[in-house]
């Protein structure tokens, strides 16, 4: 048994769908990587399963994966054959943690749930199970890694990650603003050492709001927004599942134009300024209501996630917050996409799907950097365009 000392609600309530999940971690097309402790288990106890693992270099191993499905070999009609024949102590570390992550800050072991994962995400932008507590749990990562700054006690790291989460959810301002109040916060932040950030965290949040500039929107945003998915993409080598092809497709018809996956480019049509409009349009008319909640639980579930300001997708604080704000964006247009002549408000079901398929893919991207080139060639990197980005 192995000692928590603050774990996510959602992660003790969640259960696998198992063959029931509409998009499970079996089939996507992720290297499930095989730490050292399962392959010295497998040598000792199930030699059979050996042939399940490939080498990728020295230091590497992962699942094999079928070369027709691109699903983990060890799939059977939906379930893991590992799981069900030796039980889940047969798993590798990877398997047998997601959705669930596991990071330390200095002495405190923090696991919190990923929204790639169907069931995860219903627990945390449905249920709102956020709430953390201590507790002991079966087995841990062979590595957990730490994020704690030398220059902070585990205490203090820990007050620091909680006052953002606790901004985000005690706010009544919707996820995008809340997105632009802790990027400011976090400017403020970089302007003093880092052992007085657990006291200056609450004041910076507290004051954001006077520290976001103009809004500085540009008419093409949502189509460079589709085309940085794109991009990203093709630079990631890696084949869209269905439903990334579907969304893509769907946010392209909209727009009223065609993608050249080979450039990569889009290639407009005399409709694509107007529908633009329409589907501005259409996310003004029928979408605020129901989506704010869940936008806020999604920024919660990635500060969460991520033990932001320590951790996450971005070189920097500032980076990591850009890199929310372009997500949240990019699902803003998937889900605005939906609307467009239909005249009925989303449904929560619809916000879940698209948030879970984004996530799937730009929750696993291997490194920042092309993200953030991207991402700063828009001018998306500076607040005030951030700002007009995100439609506030």
């Amino acid at each position: 048994m192995a000692a928590i000392s603050h774990q996510q609600k959602a992660v003790k309530l969640f259960e696998c769908l198992g063959d029931k999940c509409p998009d499970t971690c079996c089939g996507v097309g992720w290297q499930m990587r095989v730490d050292d402790n399962t392959i010295a288990r497998y040598q000792r106890q199930w030699p059979e399963l050996l042939n399940a693992i490939e080498k990728v270099d020295e230091t590497h191993h992962v699942m094999c994966k079928s070369a027709e499905t691109g699903a983990c070999t060890k799939l059977e009609n939906g379930l893991c054959s590992i799981h069900i024949k030796y039980g889940a102590e047969a798993l590798g570390d990877a398997c047998y943690f997601y959705p669930r992550s596991a990071r330390r800050l200095g002495e405190k072991t923090i696991l919190t749930g990923a929204i790639s994962c169907p069931e995860m995400l219903r627990l945390l932008l449905v249920e709102n199970a956020f709430e953390t507590g201590s507790d002991t749990v079966e087995r841990l990562p062979q590595s957990v890694q730490d994020y704690c700054p030398a220059e902070l006690s585990s205490d203090q790291a820990w007050q620091t990650h909680q006052s953002f989460c606790d901004f985000v959810t005690h706010s009544e301002l919707s996820g995008e603003w809340l997105i632009l109040n802790i990027l400011a916060a976090t400017q403020g932040l970089a302007t003093i050492n880092v052992p007085q950030w657990d006291q200056a965290a609450p004041f910076y949040l507290r004051m954001a709001a006077g520290r976001i500039p103009e809004t500085q929107p540009v008419a093409s945003d949502s189509l460079n927004l589709l085309l940085s998915l794109v991009a990203l993409l093709k630079m990631s080598d890696g084949l869209p599942a269905p439903q990334l092809r579907q969304l893509i497709a769907r946010i392209s018809s909209a727009l009223q134009l065609e993608i050249d996956w080979e450039a990569p480019a889009l290639r407009h049509s005399q409709h694509t300024a107007v529908a633009i409009t329409a589907v501005q349009e259409a996310w003004d008319d029928h979408a605020q209501l129901i989506a704010a909640p869940i936008f806020r639980r999604w920024l919660h579930a990635q500060l969460a996630s991520s033990l932001f300001p320590f951790s996450g997708f971005g070189h920097t604080e500032e980076q990591r917050v850009v890199v929310f704000g372009v997500r949240l964006a990019t699902l803003k247009l998937a889900l605005a996409s939906r609307l467009v002549g239909r005249g009925t408000p989303l449904t929560v079901e619809e916000i879940l799907e698209d948030a879970q398929t984004l996530a799937r893919f730009m929750d696993h991207l291997a490194d920042p950097t092309m993200s953030l080139n991207i991402y700063q060639d828009f001018g998306w990197t500076r607040i005030a365009r951030l700002r007009g980005l995100l439609g506030v």
